[in-house]
């Protein structure tokens, strides 16, 4: 296990409790947790593009980076009432 993996193992830990949060939380808790779930899946994605050594992998979080600020506000539109 290298040092890549360790990192990616960390950041899949953090995104645990988020994904709980997400799931039974409070709305704006749930927001919250939304926003750094979409974070660490960005970074652990490209620390794996980046230990498989494939350059061309990078394209997916690049997506995930542009699609996930406007997943944010959709969530949060279509909850406004709750926050």
């Amino acid at each position: 296990m290298n040092l890549w993996e360790i990192a990616i193992l960390i950041l899949v830990l953090a995104m645990m409790p988020a994904m709980v949060l997400i799931a039974r939380g409070r709305t704006m808790d749930a927001l919250v947790a939304l926003e750094f779930a979409s974070s660490a899946g960005v970074l652990a994605l490209m620390l794996i593009a980046e230990d498989i050594r494939r350059p061309s992998f990078l394209d997916i979080p690049l997506a995930l980076v542009l699609l996930s600020y406007p997943a944010s506000l959709l969530f949060a539109h279509f909850y406004e009432r709750w926050l």
